[in-house]
């Protein structure tokens, strides 16, 4: 009941058409393949074709011609490299992760709709969707409540779509809620407008666009060793989905450029630090001194 609900309640925020064709390629095994790549078209009364794994993308999209596709956006990036988009795609929806700025302006550039969804295995997968132009800004489906606890943690309430809890783990489930609320463990911020904005994970972890992940304390920890004792530094995601690394209490001349080159050499490619943003004023923190990573891609210079 759950999954069909999140399929009908996509599909009244984004509607397909009988004359509609997507292309499912994500596994059906996770519940964002199921809903957004299976049942919401079908709940349109569209047509599905099932496709195979990247692999057969070469063929998949010439034989099938669809109109529209569910992707995460190492996809849609693999796509536009390989110049597989046919002519008759008019609208793509991408989950699981952030699109590279560029890649989204490639997509648009031809003439395609992008949404971009938000949801959780335990929400069902999708309970807000982009429908604009800023990626960022999403629509809350039918029926789904959304608050911020106090760090700025999205809360969801949605009776038709929020799990009932987590099968004979009772601590977990307890753990999961908050005043009949599920903690989603992402952070973002509700506008005037009432669109979500996803901003990151509350956990201090970074999500990179090829699905591999970075592990702040860690990785800082191994930083903090090039830059030298009493930095104020913190590393986050720009828009673009590239490793920031932001300076604190900045003074003219402050120049960490060799720090960062020879970091650099020790990661792996998509973990390197892209670009450094300094800051005069201390980087927020908490009363305890932690820092507030929801704030820092707020204070990021494009």
């Amino acid at each position: 009941e759950s999954l069909c609900s999140s399929a009908f309640n996509g599909a009244s925020l984004l509607p397909l058409s009988p004359k509609d064709l997507l292309y499912s390629c994500l596994p059906l095994s996770h519940v964002f393949g199921f809903v957004c790549s299976f049942l919401w078209p079908l709940s349109c009364g569209a047509s599905l074709a099932l496709g195979g794994w990247i692999r057969s993308f070469f063929t998949d999209f010439l034989f099938y011609r669809p109109t529209a596709v569910s992707l995460v956006p190492q996809m849609a990036g693999f796509l536009l490299a390989h110049r597989l988009l046919n002519p008759e795609l008019r609208l793509i929806l991408i989950g699981a992760g952030d699109c590279p700025e560029s890649v989204l302006q490639a997509l648009r550039g031809q003439g395609i709709r992008v949404s971009f969804g938000y949801g959780l295995t335990e929400t069902s997968s999708g309970v807000a969707l982009s429908l604009g132009e800023d990626p960022k800004a999403m629509t809350l489906c039918p029926e789904v409540e959304a608050k911020l606890g106090e760090d700025g943690e999205i809360l969801l309430s949605c009776p038709s779509l929020v799990m009932k809890g987590y099968y004979k783990d009772r601590k977990s489930t307890e753990g999961a809620f908050s005043q009949g609320y599920l903690k989603t463990g992402d952070l973002g911020r509700i506008d005037d407008d009432g669109l979500l904005h996803v901003i990151g994970r509350k956990k201090e972890m970074l999500v990179l666009s090829d699905g591999s992940k970075i592990f702040l304390p860690e990785f800082e920890a191994k930083l903090a060793s090039f830059l030298g004792e009493g930095v104020d530094f913190a590393a986050c995601l720009s828009k673009k989905g590239q490793v920031v690394l932001c300076v604190g209490k900045a003074k003219m001349g402050d120049d960490y450029s060799q720090a960062v080159l020879a970091f650099n050499q020790t990661c792996p490619y998509s973990h390197r630090i892209a670009q450094t943003q300094y800051f005069s004023d201390p980087l927020p923190r908490t009363q305890t001194g932690k820092i507030k990573r929801w704030q820092l891609p707020l204070l990021l210079v494009d």
